[in-house]
């Protein structure tokens, strides 16, 4: 565990948190994802973090008939935003000291994109018709999903158009009863998006499972009615907005993305490293915390300062190659192709073979590699190596040190022609360049003794000077290189 950063342990089972067992997928008790939201959420409060920047699902927790399911929330040390890594592990509760954990979530913990707040009004909104629950509990069993009492809080849905449904959700009398002890209860929130499931399993289309969370910020902490509103922004992908029976923000979450089928919990976990740490005993996810620091470990340089140090100096179009080269090799090594070269770099990723699962794993092998936190949608947002290489040269804050490179060196240039110069030529090539420092500086204020009239030129201060500005101002003094 890195210095600064914290630990929090805990159980989940049947026994201590009944009304998780009544979430059934498949025929088996299944974590619901909101319940990862809501172990975030604590993280997230708990390190002085105002949300959940991102929270990606990777594969499902199910619940043993006994015994209990140990967990791990590993948060990392802030970086230079505040922004703290979050990683969720698992294994059995009554395993032994040697055996593997797996890797439930991951994700970072910050300031949310606050979305814009939508105004109180009427509700149900002007143009929503309402939606019949008739045979809710047959549809989602068709869909391979049983909910049992606590999960049925879903009392009325409208729809608008072909984008927006409206919900009111209120949690039954026994984990109603629980609500002050939670920030936002699962069993809440999987109601609250039922509406979805509903909606789109009514078209014939296989039920949407939530694969990664985006932007979540909690307003109003332990609540047990909530009214929904859920917007379509893309072919999968959803915000949500939950207020209060008077219109009051309880939950704001900026983007949804949801997947069907296999590919719907993220990558596969396999047996990963937990934080070799000393837990605390007795620790609970909802209700508690084990927060740990580890000692301070031999400082060493982290990937983004290698990988800015790699790129600096070299023009644009090599540092594109450099990072092209990275996707490709990483996006090959995700595919099991022995060489880079069959990864194209104007070629689609859906094209070459990769879809919601191989996605995320390749931005996890980029993020590790350059120590960048790239959302787990970014493979989609930027669907080629080419696309994905500029974004990264874009994080990665290289995108103006070939300019640095190329003005320093005009101006060793200028220095040394300088050097040479004698009598008039001199006497006018440093009055220019008065001018020249002058047009540099502080324009706001007039200066002093103004170094056209001979006299001699205020501070130098090239501090907020752009390099187009530094460029442009030599090339009409001296002419161009």
């Amino acid at each position: 565990m890195q210095s600064g950063g914290l630990l929090f342990t805990g159980r989940l089972s049947r026994r201590a948190q009944p009304w998780l067992a009544d979430h059934e997928v498949g025929g088996e008790a299944v974590v619901p994802g909101a319940a990862f939201v809501e172990l975030a959420l604590y993280a997230a409060a708990r390190s002085d973090c105002a949300g959940v920047r991102e929270l990606v699902l990777h594969t499902p927790v199910a619940l043993p008939p006994d015994g209990a399911v140990q967990l791990q929330l590993a948060v990392g040390a802030p970086a230079a935003d505040g922004v703290r890594t979050l990683e969720v592990y698992g294994r059995g509760a009554d395993a032994g000291p040697a055996a593997p954990w797996q890797r439930y979530a991951t994700g970072a913990l910050g300031a949310p994109d606050e979305a814009e707040a939508a105004p109180a009004g009427r509700w149900p909104p002007e143009g929503a018709e309402p939606l019949a629950l008739d045979g809710l509990d047959d549809r989602f069993a068709d869909a391979g999903v049983r909910y049992g009492p606590s999960f049925r809080g879903l009392r009325a849905v409208w729809r608008r158009g072909d984008e927006e449904l409206f919900a009111e959700v209120s949690l039954p009398r026994r984990p109603a009863a629980q609500a002050g002890d939670f920030g936002l209860h699962p069993a809440l929130l999987d109601a609250a998006l039922q509406p979805l499931a509903l909606a789109l399993t009514d078209t014939g289309r296989a039920a949407p499972r939530p694969f990664s969370w985006h932007d979540i910020t909690l307003h109003a902490p332990g609540r047990g009615t909530v009214r929904a509103a859920l917007r379509l922004t893309g072919a999968d992908r959803v915000a949500v907005r939950l207020t209060d029976e008077d219109g009051r923000p309880v939950a704001t979450l900026g983007s949804m993305v949801l997947r069907t089928g296999a590919g719907a919990s993220g990558p596969a976990a396999g047996p990963v490293t937990a934080p070799a740490v000393r837990l605390s005993p007795g620790t609970e996810p909802f209700g508690g915390s084990g927060a740990l620091s580890a000692g301070r470990p031999e400082p060493v340089a982290e990937p983004r300062e290698q990988w800015s140090a790699r790129l600096a100096g070299h023009d644009e179009a090599e540092q594109l190659r450099l990072l092209q080269n990275l996707v490709r090799g990483q996006a090959a090594a995700v595919l099991g192709h022995p060489d880079p070269g069959g990864v194209p770099a104007d070629r689609a990723f859906r094209e070459i073979g990769f879809e919601s699962v191989t996605a995320v794993e390749l931005c996890n092998r980029l993020n590790s590699a350059t120590g960048v936190r790239l959302p787990a949608v970014t493979v989609f947002d930027h669907p080629t190596p080419e696309l994905l290489a500029r974004r990264l040269r874009q994080e990665l804050s290289v995108a103006d040190s070939d300019s640095g490179a190329r003005l320093a060196a005009r101006i060793d240039e200028l220095e040394a022609a300088l050097a040479g110069a004698e009598g008039d030529a001199l006497t006018r090539a440093t009055a220019r360049l008065r001018q020249l420092l002058w047009k540099l500086g502080d324009t706001a204020a007039e200066p002093a003794v103004h170094p056209a009239d001979g006299g001699d030129a205020g501070p130098e201060d090239f501090s907020t000077v752009s390099d187009l500005d530094m460029f442009a101002l030599i090339d009409s003094e001296f002419g161009p290189a």
